[in-house]
């Protein structure tokens, strides 16, 4: 006699047991996974602290204002997270919901300076690492953003948080060779004067100052990119460059309230080098030179590119350099090279060392310099660094990425497809080319460090309006991708021209010359090609200085 048991099941007994068994496993996961999650709480918040630390010892370099003057010095007592956060020495802590322990161990109320209907909780903290108040260890508060203590404290022995005298860079440049036409402003002279400053990542070179407010005109000592000046009008104001120079530009530069002073930019129509009349005033951070300040300082401006002024020429022309130091005018409609311009500030100090030349520029204090074990995305677009044996320049960061262009074309020209693909994807003959060939020469090491990135693909003619350029249905997320028109460092090059992501209708895409134009081409047509890469977030500065000689080389 056989059993039947196709139909047996689970007895009341056995459920139960299975449901003991399975709440015994869940007693013993449970406080494994909470100890998991706070001990990488704990840690993220650790992480935090050491740069909260690092920015508190700069800050208190920039408070001798506080002490008696740029002269001043002394122990500095009184620096709080908002002090920090607000001159961009360090962000916001990014986690609402991070949990360092429960809320149930501590009681808000017991701390005078914390109070719970805030957005921000205020905490003093310790840690091993260096104590900056006694009051309370390590602690986190869930669904609050995390923050230190209202004075960030130093206590016993001041060796930490010190402010030291300063070197005032307008005391040094105003010491210049320098000629005026009144008692305010007064131009550098000479065919090489000691002007050169680095900021930013980018060399820069006074060409005036202003004895009345002491502040410091400077201009970029190359050309950053190319761009038409406006297909509308020759009026700088609210024209392509404007717009580029006091967004995209501007938000490469380091702390810009910091550093930087709105002054007035004159674009006034001249046909001469006689001081303009204001009759066109804008006021920003960045501008151009106008004809008149380039007359007054030009022996030293020479370059390899054409680059535009801000002076009008008529209602359709506009003033700019030649490749021979010259002056022309020539239709708004061009694509020719930007030179930024800004003015810094008169309290603005630099660290000592620095003399003014070309090899050793005057650097500013507080735009810091790259140290062993800093992160690649912290730094400023136009340093160099070398990857996978080649050079790269730095053309954008970003919190997720870094993104690098190769200094020169890769030694291939090629057309864009062979099919019927206008627009740069990882389908098309040059999006295989980069993402699959390329890539696979680079070793595995390489690999790891690089990341996928947005690239916005646009059409971009001599009328089209750059704060219009890009909208979100022309983003795309590829490994590697070429530069677009507006791009920093996308310069004509010697070894050829070089197709971007930028096109001129939807069967012609743009390319960048050796003599600076700007050309339509369709996808058959042969060229060069530039790679942009974006390195990851978490990747380090090993050695190196960012210059061209002696390039960053990343860990």
């Amino acid at each position: 006699m056989f059993c039947n048991c196709k139909n047996k099941a689970f007895t009341l007994i056995e459920m139960i047991g299975v449901v003991i068994i399975i709440g015994m496993l869940l007693l013993i996961a449970f406080p494994a996974t909470v100890r998991l999650i706070k001990g990488n709480s704990e840690k993220k918040f650790s992480q935090y602290y050491e740069l909260v630390e690092e920015a508190s010892i700069l800050y208190s370099k920039t408070r001798t204002d506080d002490l008696g003057g740029v002269s001043g010095s002394g122990c500095i007592e009184d620096i709080t997270l908002s002090d920090l956060i607000s001159n961009s020495y360090i962000k916001e802590f990014d986690d609402e919901k991070i949990v360092c322990g429960s809320p149930s161990e501590f009681i808000l109320s017991e701390y005078d300076d914390i109070d719970s209907s805030r957005d921000y909780v205020d905490i003093r903290i310790k840690n091993d690492k260096g104590k900056i108040s006694t009051e309370i260890s390590l602690i986190c508060v869930n669904g609050k953003k995390v923050a230190y203590s209202n004075l960030i404290e130093k206590k016993g022995t001041c060796d930490k948080y010190v402010a030291e005298a300063k070197n005032v860079l307008y005391d040094d440049i105003s010491k210049l060779q320098s000629q005026t036409d009144d008692s305010e402003t007064y131009f550098i002279t000479g065919d090489n004067p000691n002007n050169y400053i680095l900021y930013s990542g980018k060399l820069w070179r006074a060409i005036s100052y202003n004895n009345n407010n002491k502040t410091i005109k400077l201009i970029s000592d190359e050309v950053v990119t190319l761009l038409p000046y406006d297909n509308i009008s020759s009026e700088y104001y609210n024209s392509n460059i404007d717009i580029w120079l006091n967004n995209k530009f501007l938000s490469t530069l380091r702390t810009p309230d910091l550093y930087l002073y709105t002054d007035n930019w004159n674009y006034t129509s001249v046909s001469d080098s006689s001081k303009p009349a204001n009759t066109n005033i804008i006021q920003s951070k960045v501008g151009l030179l106008n004809y008149y300040e380039f007359n007054k300082v030009k022996s030293y401006l020479l370059t390899n590119y054409n680059w535009w002024l801000a002076s009008m020429a008529n209602s359709t022309n506009s003033w700019y350099v030649t490749n021979d130091n010259s002056l022309q005018n020539i239709s708004v409609a061009n694509f020719l090279g930007i030179r930024p311009s800004i003015v810094l500030k008169s309290n603005v100090t630099y660290i000592a060392g620095g003399d003014g030349t070309k090899n050793n520029p005057y650097k500013l204090e507080g735009d810091t310099i790259a140290n062993s074990g800093t992160f690649l995305n912290t730094r400023y677009a136009g340093e160099y660094v070398t990857f996978a044996g080649s050079k790269y320049r730095i053309i954008e960061t970003d919190k997720n990425y870094t993104k690098l262009i190769l200094d020169d074309n890769l030694p291939v020209t090629t057309n864009f497809d062979d099919t019927i693909v206008y627009s740069y994807n990882s389908g098309s003959k040059i999006g295989i080319l980069l993402n699959n060939e390329w890539y696979n020469n680079f070793s595995t090491e390489d690999k790891n460090k690089l990341t996928s990135a947005d690239f916005c693909i646009s059409i971009f003619i001599n009328t089209t309006k750059y704060s219009s350029y890009c909208t979100s249905g022309n983003i795309i997320n590829t490994l590697i991708g070429i530069p677009r028109i507006g791009d920093m460092y996308t310069l004509p090059i010697a070894s050829g021209e070089y197709w971007t992501l930028s096109n001129a209708t939807d069967t012609l895409i743009n390319t960048i010359s050796v003599d600076g134009k700007v050309t339509s081409h369709s996808i058959d047509y042969v060229s060069g090609v530039r790679p942009v890469i974006s390195i990851s977030n978490n990747v380090k500065i090993a050695s190196g200085n960012g210059t061209s000689s002696n390039p960053y080389i990343l860990q």
